[in-house]
Formats: C-alpha cells, structure tokens, sequence
C-alpha cells in the first residue's frame, strides 16, 4: 500500500495532517529517525522513490488517514485462505489482516500454505516494487511469501512466484495455469492503480476479478491536474500518475461479481501540493 510521494520532495518529511495515530500501522521503529527524508528529486522510476523510501515510509504513512482508511473496510471482513496483496508496501495490508477479529482464529504462521480453498487458514502473499519495501520487518512478520515485481506483469505472469504457491496450496496439478481462471481467494491493492496507464489499469483490473475466488479490494485516487502536473514536473515522466475514476466506472461490475462497498472519502492531504486527495474504496465479491 502506497501513500503520498509528494511528502519526500521537500527537504523534510511532512505529516499529512489528518490527525492519523502512529499505532494504525506497522511501526516505524527501524533505526531511521524522524529526520529521514522520503522520494528524492533526483529519482525517476516508481521503484527508485519507493526504495529511498523505505527507510522512512511509516513515519508519514502512519500519521495519515490512508493507514486507517483501509483498516476500517478490511475488518469488515474475513480474509480466509489465500490472499494476494498488490502493491504491498511494508506490510500494513497483512497487518490488518492478521489484527481482524474475524481472522485471529485462523492466523497461524507456522504452518505450512494452506490449500486456497479448502482450508480457513489466512495465507497472505504480497507483491511490490520495492526489494527494500519488501525487506521490512513487517513484511516478514505479516506475510508468508513475497515477491518483488510491477504488478501489471507479476499478475500476468503463470511463472509468477504467487502463482506457484496457489498451485501447490491447491493440490491440483496445473502445468500450465492460463490465469483466466479463479487461483486466490482474495486479491487487494490498494494506493498504486494510479501508477498505471489507462491500457494497463483495465488488464490488471480484468486479471483480478479473473483470479480471484471469493473477493477483490482496491481503492482509486481521484486525483486532481494540479496534483497530477506536480508530481510529473518533481518526479518526471518515470513517475507518472493517473486519475482512473472514470474508467473504473465505466468497468462496471464483471458478471459473478457483486459490489459489496463502495465508499468515497479522504485518502490523504498532500502538503507539498496543497490539495485533499480523495478517492474510492470499493470490495466486490463473487456470487457465482
């Protein structure tokens, strides 16, 4: 899970000022202090800010709302069985996920996989950018596997490592998984579909109601062209960002596939720009 670049452009990091508490997300106590600057300048690629990043992402990321924001949705709901996290950040997907109530019965790390859709065990896989995002402790703690990787070729590729550890938690012979079928339970992603263009957002968006057996969670940013034009002109062309509120519209909901949630709010307030990021939290589930 992603949060707002534009906090690391200025020679300080900056809190969102939302009120967010410190305790909502992994703890940020890594050996960076507070002083730890966020994306520089000076990086182009999504991969090269996320990695400069790292080492300070919770000290902004758990003082905004976007840390409590997908909180709220997801201990709404069980995450039995495998779930794939998109974009995964440090870890505060699985957090969530293991803090829920409705899975603390069925959280057990020291188990082997569990068989995606015959076991209740909460298996969770995450993917991301970010080999040093990937390398936090919260990851290890919160994750059973991941792997680093842009989403829009991971969740295409049958060589994938996720793929493999859903065929082999499955028990099913698959030599060649066409990944036009249902593999995981649950797949979310949350603050990274705007980092894709228009033709890749809707395959990766195709793809995950495509593989998923019971649920699909994501969230889209409705970013404004004052903030859009900001980041390209800190950031440049390697870290582009795209508004996909329309499109995600007129995607509609796939056929098998009913709309559980679907919930504007704030997702953050980027200082540096000057503007309220909103966006859309939506949950769909399968009823076919």
């Amino acid at each position: 899970m992603k949060t707002d670049p534009t906090s690391g452009f200025d020679s300080k990091v900056e809190s969102h000022g939302d009120g967010g508490d410190h305790n909502n997300g992994p703890s940020h106590h890594d050996g960076h202090g507070t002083g730890s600057h966020g994306p520089g300048i000076g990086c182009t690629t999504i991969e090269e800010v996320y990695d400069n990043w790292a080492g300070s992402y919770e000290v902004t990321a758990s003082v905004g709302r976007e840390r409590s924001f997908p909180r709220d949705m997801l201990s709404q709901f069980p995450h039995h069985g495998f779930t794939l996290d998109l974009a995964c950040g440090t870890g505060a997907v699985g957090m969530l996920i293991h803090q829920s109530p409705l899975n603390a019965a069925f959280v057990n790390s020291n188990v082997d996989p569990p068989k995606a859709s015959h076991q209740p065990k909460v298996y969770i896989h995450g993917v991301d950018i970010s080999t040093k995002m990937l390398s936090s402790p919260w990851c290890a703690l919160h994750y059973d596997s991941t792997e680093q990787g842009l989403i829009q070729d991971v969740i295409k590729n049958p060589n994938a490592a996720w793929v493999q550890y859903a065929i082999a938690n499955e028990g099913a012979a698959r030599p060649s998984p066409s990944l036009t079928e249902p593999l995981v339970d649950h797949i979310t992603c949350f603050g990274a579909l705007h980092f894709l263009n228009p033709a890749e957002f809707e395959a990766v968006l195709s793809r995950m109601f495509m593989l998923a057996r019971r649920s699909v969670m994501f969230d889209i940013h409705d970013l404004c062209p004052t903030y859009l034009n900001h980041v390209l002109e800190k950031v440049g062309e390697g870290f582009r960002n795209y508004n996909h509120v329309a499109a995600y519209g007129k995607f509609g909901t796939p056929s098998g596939w009913t709309k559980v949630v679907e919930e504007e709010t704030l997702i953050y307030h980027s200082p540096n720009v000057g503007v309220d990021v909103k966006g859309i939290m939506v949950r769909f589930e399968r009823v076919d």
